[in-house]
């Protein structure tokens, strides 16, 4: 496990936080933040939703800058927070946050996305409540598949973005550098929005980064990285640390 060496692109700081677990395990890993997450002002529809926020019985919290932004939010508005309210993420790490924040929460144990959520008996228990009203607290432009699917299925749904997910200032040059400096054999990706932005950032020689291994959080992120022509891509079925080094003791290095 010790032989990868490997690129990591969440956006910071979450990056850094991953690096120094790895290296607590002696696995050498860089920082190249693919994604920077940037705030997004709030509307006047954001603000009727939080005022009026006990009206949802069901919560939905995407991702880890949504859960802290949302916080953030209802700390203003909501001093205390309203009660018989179910809260679900996609995710431990997303669980953890609002955990921490004294909220009960509900999330997939095996997978980390809106599919395992969906299959999530407690999930599906509360939508069988015929009051049922959900808020997905998200990023903006992000994916539509839970939405979608419950309005589909009659339940009434209303999203809140909160930040947006922006490609940093980089040119090619630092990401080759980066790669041939620190001898990189690994790219890890954490979404299907980083994998579009290295391909956005590689402009020159796609095929010679295309031929590195490179780790993915999903099923849906790995045919989208074959589609692209990576040929070594492994699913860790999880965008967890703790998934990533399962993948890592399981896949031997180049």
């Amino acid at each position: 496990m010790n032989s990868w060496r490997l690129l990591l692109t969440r956006s910071a700081p979450d990056c850094h936080s991953q690096a120094d677990t790895l290296a607590e395990l002696g696995i050498t890993a860089e920082c190249l933040p693919l994604l920077e997450i940037v705030a997004l002002p709030e509307t006047a529809s954001q603000r009727s939703q939080l005022l009026d926020f006990d009206r949802y019985t069901t919560l939905v919290v995407i991702s880890k800058p949504a859960a802290k932004l949302i916080l953030e939010r209802l700390d203003y508005y909501w001093p205390q927070l309203p009660i018989q309210q179910t809260w679900f993420t996609v995710g431990k790490a997303t669980a953890e946050i609002l955990q921490a924040a004294n909220l009960s929460v509900h999330y997939p144990t095996l997978g980390d996305d809106s599919e395992a959520l969906w299959q999530l008996v407690e999930f599906q228990e509360n939508l069988a409540n015929p009051q049922c009203r959900v808020l997905i607290i998200k990023g903006e432009e992000g994916r539509q598949w839970l939405a979608e699917k419950l309005q589909l299925s009659g339940i009434a749904t209303e999203t809140m973005e909160l930040y947006r997910r922006q490609m940093p200032n980089y040119t090619e040059q630092v990401l080759w550098r980066q790669l041939t400096d620190k001898n990189i054999n690994a790219i890890v990706i954490s979404s299907g929005q980083a994998l579009d932005n290295l391909q956005q950032l590689v402009t020159t020689d796609w095929q010679k980064l295309a031929e590195m291994p490179v780790f993915v959080p999903s099923k849906r992120v790995a045919e989208q990285a074959a589609n692209l022509g990576i040929r070594q891509i492994i699913n860790c079925n999880g965008a967890s640390i703790d998934a990533l080094i399962t993948s890592l003791k399981n896949h031997q290095a180049p």
